[in-house]
Order: structure tokens, then C-alpha cells, then sequence
């Protein structure tokens, strides 16, 4: 008692003690982790038309499609970073395109969107909703007998069938499509009412396609010196780049980095090796007293169950037991036997007859969730009705066109034709191969339930039922510990990017252009964790060792470059043979002297002289093979009959041309057949470019790269 009054009369003093060590712990938590007491952690993923994109409503979206698309079952990295994507791109057609849309006043009202329901066309976004994605046609419940088409009808009944159910909410998002779909062909149209070719344009661009020219040339192609005899300066290269670097080529929508990675190569010694190959001796031992082969593969297995049991002909078999297998005991073990980066030992667990192929119709009816029992359970018994009614009529094609879910089959009467194993998901592949012609089997797939109607089967052969355990070849945690501890040393012995340069016993590769939303890194696959690491270190850093599946690397960051105008390192790639070409270029005129005809060049560059005849300016490619050359028809057209050219430097080589004839159309041209082409070709321009133009008018930022 006199212990807790003494806590009584100190309590206010505990209080402050308690308050002030939990304002130490977190402050401390704060400064350890670099944020800032005052702004908190940048929430922010990027910027939408100066809009700022806070990161949890990002998630809350991706999140609810991740729900909608696959419930509880959840999803994959892959399809996360899918639906991620989908999502980002959503929120910048609504904050971008759809904001122009509503500026422009352009709208869509309750008579147009019934429109739409009752006349759905080709393309639109209500046909695409009505149409099997898999063979493109329309769903069979949903086709007009008469003409082919979508029954209108028939989808306004199904759409008011949704309204009035249960699931009301799911016809909105098809409802918003629509009206977007609505409202971009009306921005479309507006745009194209202010595309016009005048008159003087289509006239010149007749001209061009209708003029002809024929000229004689002597040409000495760039390929037929020798690279190695032109290799270019510092002052070569930098004289080239500051001479084109205003070409859009050199320019960088984002920053990038430049590395150095020293690469040690996750590789099994042969001491693992050995050691895989009696760890497989030894369960090779157990495998062949075990008579549940099914249960012992499961538990000693490396793969996939559906893999590692087979019934197989004795062609499909390992070559490495194709011999011995036929006159084989049942129960016979044999390996271990080593497939590229796998290990394996077989064992013989029976034998049997069964055919090479099976033809089979079905009838399917989809599950949305395998979990849910109650939906699979009536699909069971609706397909359990459906094969009475099949077996009793013998109407099986009827039933599958009228009840199938698989529609490219179903309009087919559920006929899957021939097929092969290995053509069908197991449970069913299962069915088809062990059963016999005329059976109508009910199975599970991840698909839904099927009825499987077998209708023909080749001629029975010898199978036989291979069991296998296998092993991955890979190092073992010593050797991969050897590895990492290699690597740490280089780490730490190469504190400099130019060190790098100077290690002949290690691989060192140089990888460019790594952007900040980079998933691999030379071969660094799933390199997320590297790529943000070097994008927030200085030039010249050197990394701690990065694992990924194959390699452990140290990484140095050996270039920066910001967003703009490529600098003169990053570019080089890109110049490197325009400057070797130039060089060339110099040296074939200089070679070629004062020659001063055709016949004498050709003389000079050591080939024949040949004839482009007929050439238009508008095809822009010369006969013979020798692609674009617009600086050469340039020149043909600004030349009189006989005019002999000076040098001409080309994308293939070094040309000489003589004019022969020039046909260039004078008086009244087909203008109404040129512009109709124009207008068409300025059209598909501005379709597949303005939401590009307005993304980039109104600036969109990703930073999604700092978080994923």
C-alpha cells in the first residue's frame, strides 16, 4: 500500500516522464528517417495538369479494380503493376482529355445515350461489351438471325434486366464509358471540321506525286571502306553533335543514369553438384519403397505437381529412359538425370492404353469465384439436368448453343475438334484422355464446370505413367554466401566508377539510359531495389552487392543526365557511325577529285554508273535497293537535262548524278482526288495525336517509379 501511495504523489511527475520520452521516441523516429517534422513524407506520386496525385487515392483506386477483377483470391505483382498502370492513365484521361471535352461544352444527353442502347454499332463500345473477346463475334443470345448483327432489342432487355436487379451499380461504369466514347467522337468531329487543304497545297502535293525525274549516277557506298580506318576524335564527335543537338532525337522527355555494374554470376560449383546428385540417390532409395507415388512427389518435389506425373507415350519420355522403359518393371526407379538446369529421377508407377488424341464437345458455365460452393454446386446440377436431356435426345450440339458460356465454341454446338495432351487444362485433359468415346463427364477448371461430351478417340497405344522428383542446379547458401562475400570485397576495394575500369577478372558491363521507372538493369532482372538506390546516389557512388535470381552485382553510377539535350557521352551511341560516315564522305570527295561526269566518278569509286528512271519526289526511295535518298531527288529536281551535280552526300553513300529528263505536270491537276487523300491522311494524324498534344500541353509528372 505504501508503494502505490508514493506513485500516487509522484504521478504528475510520471506523467511529464512518460510524455517527454515519447516525444524523444519520436522525434527520433522522425530525424532517423529523414522527414521533415513539419511537411511530413511526400505523399505525392506525380502531377496531372498541375493537379497533385496524393498516393492513397492512387492505392484506393487500384485497390477497389484489384477487388472488382479478382476478389478475394487477390492478385499477382504483375497483374498489380497492370492495374496500376490502367489506373494512372484513367486518371489523366479524366483530368486531361475529359476537361477539354467539358470546356468545350460538349456533352451527352439522355436521348443521345438511348440512342446508343438502341442502335449499337460496330466498334462502339456497347458492341464490344456484346461481342467474345476470344473469336470477335457476336454473343449468340445477343445476334439478330436476320441480319447478323446485334439485336438491339435484346440488349436493351439485358440492360434493363441489370437495372432492375441486384447488381444495378455494375451497368455505371458502362454507362461512363459510353458517354466518353459520345463525347470524344464529338470532339473528333469538331477538330476535323477544321482540317481544310487549300487549293496551292494540294496543288504542290500533286505536283510532287505526279513529277518524274531520270538521272544517271556514279555512287561509292559508305559500307565498302573499312569502319576501323575512320575511327572518330573527341574534336570529331563534338564537332558533329554541336551541329545537330537541336534535332529532336537528342532530346530527353526524362533524366536518366548511366552504370558501371561488376557482375558475379550465381553459379552451382561442382561440389553442389555432387551433393544435388546424392541428395537425390538417397530419395531415390525412399521413392521406390513408397507406393503412394502421388504423395511423395508433392513432398519431395521441386516443380509442379501437374508436371512431375504424366501419362506419356514412349516418345514424350526422356530419351535417357526411353530404351529401358518398355520391358520395366512397375515401381522401377531410374536417374538421376540432369535436363539443362534440373535434376531429376523417374519412377515407373504404372501402365496402361489410352489414345494419342481425343475429339470432344463441351458445354461450360463460368464461375466467377472457384470458392464459392453454392455457384459451383448449381452449375454441377444444371449441367447434371443438361446431360440427361443430352443422353436421352442425343441434342448435346443444340444444348451447348443455347446454355454454353464459352461462346466460340458454344455457336459451334461445344465442338472443341481434335486435340492433343497438353491442349487442355488438366481436370479436363484428364477427363478426355481417361474416359472412353460416347461418356459425358462433369469436371471443375479454373474456367467454371464443364460437361464434356467425348465424341471420337484415335486408336489406343501403350502409355506409361512416369512419376519424377526434381532438383533446381543451383549454388548452395555456402556457395552463394562465397559469392556475396567476392562481391563485398570488390565493393569496398572499388570506392570509385573509374575503378571499375581496370578489373580484367571480373565482368563489368555499362548499361545507359536507366530511367527511374526501370524494372531490369543489364541482366538484373526485377531490379526495382537498384534502380532507386542509383537514382539517389551522386556520380561516381559505388552500391553494397544487389542480388537478383542470376547474378549478385555492385553497381557505380558513371553518368548523370538530366531531363533536355542529351550530353555529348549519352549521344555517341547514337552519332557514332553519321561521324564515321562523314569521315568517309571527306575522304571519297577528296578521292574523287575533278572528275567530271558520271562515267568518270563511277571510274574514281572503282564501280559502274547506273540510271534512276521514272523517280517521283513524293515516293522518296531510289530503285536498286538503295532506299531514301531525298538529298538526291532534291537535287535531280533543282537540275536542267544534262546539269551535272556536285557530290552529293547521302545515307548511303557518296553520289554524282546527271540529269536525263524532268517531267513535272503543268496545268489543271486532280485537286478534289488530293485533298479527299489529305484531309484523310491530316485526320489520322490528328486522331492518334491529340490526346498526346493535350497530355503534354497540360504536364503530367510520374513519380510512381519512387514508390513501386
Amino acid at each position: 500500500m505504501a508503494a502505490i501511495g508514493t506513485i500516487r504523489k509522484q504521478s504528475g511527475l510520471l506523467i511529464v516522464l512518460i510524455g517527454m520520452a515519447m516525444v524523444l521516441f519520436l522525434l527520433g523516429d522522425i530525424f532517423s528517417s529523414g522527414a521533415s517534422f513539419f511537411a511530413g513524407q511526400d505523399q505525392e506520386i506525380g502531377t496531372i495538369a498541375g493537379e497533385s496525385i496524393d498516393i492513397k487515392d492512387y492505392e484506393l483506386k487500384v485497390q477497389q479494380a484489384i477487388d472488382e477483377q479478382y476478389g478475394l483470391e487477390g492478385a499477382s505483382e504483375q497483374a498489380r503493376k497492370s492495374i496500376r498502370e490502367r489506373i494512372w492513365q484513367d486518371m489523366i484521361r479524366e483530368r486531361v482529355l475529359l476537361t477539354e471535352l467539358k470546356d468545350l461544352g460538349i456533352s451527352v444527353s439522355a436521348d443521345e445515350l438511348l440512342d446508343q442502347v438502341k442502335n449499337v454499332k460496330p466498334g462502339s463500345i456497347l458492341y464490344q461489351y456484346f461481342t467474345d473477346p476470344n473469336t470477335g463475334q457476336i454473343i449468340e443470345q445477343f445476334r439478330d438471325e436476320r441480319t447478323g448483327q446485334i439485336n438491339s432489342n435484346r440488349v436493351l432487355q439485358a440492360i434493363q434486366n441489370l437495372l432492375n436487379s441486384e447488381n444495378s451499380r455494375d451497368w455505371l461504369p458502362i454507362e461512363k464509358a459510353i458517354q466518353q466514347d459520345v463525347m470524344m467522337s464529338k470532339y473528333m468531329t469538331l477538330l476535323n471540321k477544321g482540317l481544310v487543304v487549300s487549293s496551292i497545297e494540294a496543288n504542290q502535293i500533286a505536283k510532287e506525286q505526279q513529277s518524274q525525274v531520270t538521272f544517271k549516277y556514279a555512287l561509292k557506298e559508305f559500307a565498302s571502306l573499312d569502319n576501323a580506318e575512320f575511327e572518330p576524335s573527341e574534336a570529331d564527335f563534338s564537332a558533329y553533335f554541336n551541329k545537330h543537338k537541336s534535332e529532336k532525337r537528342f532530346e530527353q522527355e526524362n533524366e536518366s543514369r548511366s552504370v558501371k555494374l561488376a557482375l558475379f554470376e550465381l553459379k552451382p560449383t561442382a561440389k553442389d553438384i555432387e551433393e544435388i546428385n546424392l541428395e537425390l540417390e538417397d530419395v531415390k532409395v525412399e521413392f521406390q519403397k513408397d507406393s503412394n507415388d502421388t504423395a511423395f512427389v508433392a513432398e519431395n518435389a521441386d516443380g509442379q505437381m501437374s508436371g512431375l506425373i504424366r501419362t506419356m507415350g514412349i516418345n514424350e519420355v526422356n530419351p535417357a529412359i526411353k530404351d529401358t522403359l518398355p520391358n520395366a518393371p512397375i515401381g522401377a526407379v531410374f536417374g538421376p538425370f540432369t535436363a539443362g538446369k534440373t535434376m531429376l529421377i523417374y519412377k515407373l508407377s504404372g501402365k496402361t492404353f489410352a489414345p494419342d488424341s481425343v475429339k470432344a464437345s463441351h458445354i461450360l458455365l463460368s464461375i466467377a469465384d472457384a470458392g464459392d460452393t453454392a455457384a459451383v454446386s448449381y452449375a454441377k446440377n444444371k449441367l447434371d439436368s443438361l446431360k440427361s436431356v443430352a443422353q436421352k435426345k442425343g441434342n448435346f450440339s443444340d444444348l451447348a448453343k443455347e446454355f454454353s458460356e464459352d461462346f466460340g465454341s458454344g455457336e459451334k454446338g461445344g465442338d472443341l475438334d481434335w486435340f492433343t495432351k497438353g491442349r487442355m487444362v488438366a481436370p479436363f485433359e484428364k477427363a478426355a484422355f481417361e474416359g472412353e468415346k460416347g461418356d459425358m463427364v462433369i469436371v471443375q477448371s479454373q474456367f467454371g464446370v464443364h460437361l464434356i461430351y467425348i465424341t471420337d478417340q484415335t486408336k489406343e497405344k501403350p502409355k506409361y505413367i512416369v512419376s519424377a522428383v526434381d532438383r533446381t542446379i543451383e549454388p548452395s547458401k555456402e556457395t552463394s554466401d562465397a559469392i556475396y562475400r567476392k562481391a563485398s570485397t570488390f565493393s569496398i576495394d572499388h570506392q570509385t566508377a573509374g575503378s571499375f575500369d581496370s578489373v580484367d577478372d571480373i565482368q563489368v558491363d555499362n548499361v545507359d539510359a536507366i530511367l527511374l521507372s526501370s524494372t531490369n538493369v543489364g541482366p538484373m532482372t526485377n531490379a526495382r531495389d537498384m534502380v532507386r538506390w542509383v537514382f539517389e546516389a551522386e556520380e561516381g557512388d559505388v552500391s553494397n552487392p544487389f542480388e537478383s535470381e542470376k547474378y549478385i552485382a555492385v553497381v557505380a553510377v558513371s553518368g548523370i543526365s538530366e531531363a533536355g539535350t542529351m550530353s555529348l557521352e549519352q549521344a555517341k551511341g547514337l552519332i557514332s557511325l553519321e561521324v564515321i560516315n562523314e569521315k568517309k564522305a571527306a575522304k571519297i570527295i577528296a578521292d574523287l577529285g575533278s572528275a567530271a561526269g558520271v562515267d568518270q566518278a563511277s571510274s574514281a569509286f572503282g564501280t559502274t554508273s547506273n540510271t534512276a528512271s521514272n523517280v517521283s519526289f513524293g515516293q522518296g526511295s531510289l530503285p536498286n535497293g538503295l532506299g531514301r535518298e531525298m538529298k538526291v531527288l532534291g537535287t535531280a529536281y533543282g537540275m536542267e537535262n544534262g546539269q551535272v551535280s556536285s557530290p552529293i552526300i547521302g545515307n548511303r553513300g557518296v553520289f554524282l548524278i546527271e540529269l536525263v529528263s524532268k517531267n513535272i505536270p503543268e496545268g489543271d491537276l486532280d485537286l478534289a482526288s488530293t485533298k479527299r487523300t489529305e484531309s484523310a491522311n491530316m485526320s489520322s494524324r490528328v486522331n492518334s495525336q491529340v490526346y498526346e498534344a493535350l497530355k503534354k500541353e497540360a504536364g503530367v509528372v510520374d513519380n510512381r517509379a519512387k514508390f513501386y
